[in-house]
Formats: structure tokens, sequence, C-alpha cells
């Protein structure tokens, strides 16, 4: 139907977007929602990171995971790219067989950091 593209923002839950700044808000509105993302990748041990938190989970994503998402989204869309795109769509493979892999962070070595996780 043209609504979702290869590459861009996973759609979030409402209680989670809210906690995006608004300008970050904004431009993920203004971008189709993709089936991979930079926030998909970079945060692809989401669950393990939940797992290790010594707070309420739904606390701890708000407060530390969804700025953070929010943050990837801004540098998406100020990296955005053909050459961008066709690495994320690339990277996303090989992580489904080698999961436990750093490329990401290897392609892209300016990504914002996922501070306190």
């Amino acid at each position: 139907l043209g609504q979702m593209s290869l590459v861009g923002p996973r759609p979030q839950p409402r209680t989670y977007f809210d906690v995006y700044s608004l300008e970050a808000q904004s431009i993920i509105c203004s971008i189709r929602p993709g089936l991979s993302g930079i926030g998909s990748l970079v945060f692809r041990d989401e669950e393990e990171i939940l797992s290790n938190s010594k707070i309420p989970l739904h606390e701890f994503y708000k407060k530390n995971i969804s700025p953070c998402k929010g943050d990837l989204e801004l540098w998406y869309q100020e990296n955005l790219s053909f050459y961008t795109d066709l690495m994320i769509i690339l990277i996303t493979a090989y992580t489904i067989f080698v999961p436990n892999n750093n490329l990401i962070n290897l392609v892209f070595k300016d990504l914002p950091k996922k501070n306190n996780l």
C-alpha cells in the first residue's frame, strides 16, 4: 500500500513515542515507518538490557531506551541517503545470521551512544 518502506523508524507505542523530544516526534512523523531501522539494529539486544534493569521495565524504557531511540531517529534523518539505507538493509540481513556482531558501530561510527545501558 506504500505506507511503509524497507528502512525507516519502527513504530512505537504512544506511551514511548511521547517521551521523544518534540523535534524527534515531528521528524519521525515525516518519514515513512520501515521494516528495519537504525533503532532496531542498535537495540537488537533490548530484551537483555531490560532484563538487567533494577527499576520497573516501563519506567526504565521511558527514561533510558526511548530517549536514545529518539536520538537515533534524529541521526537517521540527518544522514538519510541511499548508502545509509543500503547499509541498514545489509546489516539487518547479516545480523539475522550473526546476531552478536558490532557491524552497526563499525559502519556508522558517529551514532548516538546508548548511555547508561
